[in-house]
């Protein structure tokens, strides 16, 4: 035979938390060195040629793992490559050589999601950085 509980309050804080938000760090005056041509809002780069991104970006001094995934119509993901980014007084340096002729995208809400995979206590916030690697 079933009993039925008493009815009991919880605050629905308490079963799932609640989620707060992450403070958001803003990647301003991106540049890409001159390897790179820019075309409307897209980077031509040759495959195989390094080009160099800077960027003000208040984070700690030191490396940092980026991601650039590799898109077909600048939406559905292939694959992804990543690259060791440095953050020096600010300033965040990073060489990208890509192997593979395509279109890549940095975006923010790429990197935050491999932020919150480690545990990051941030987000980023920058526009889309686009890539059309050719040969």
């Amino acid at each position: 035979m079933f009993s039925s509980p008493e009815k009991l309050v919880v605050p629905v804080e308490d079963i799932i938390g609640v989620a707060s938000p992450k403070p958001v760090i803003p990647m301003t005056n991106l540049v890409v060195s001159s390897e790179a041509t820019l075309t409307g809002n897209i980077y031509w780069l040759t495959k195989d040629i390094t080009a160099t991104v800077t960027a003000d970006l208040a984070l700690p001094d030191g490396e940092y793992m980026i991601i650039a995934e590799r898109v077909v119509d600048a939406t559905q993901v292939i694959d992804d490559t990543r690259f060791v980014a440095t953050v020096a007084d600010g300033i965040l340096t990073m060489s990208v050589k890509f192997e593979v002729t395509g279109n890549y995208l940095f975006s923010a809400t790429r990197m935050n999601k491999g932020l919150d995979r480690i545990g990051s206590p941030v987000h980023l916030s920058f526009d889309d950085v686009e890539f059309d690697v050719y040969v």
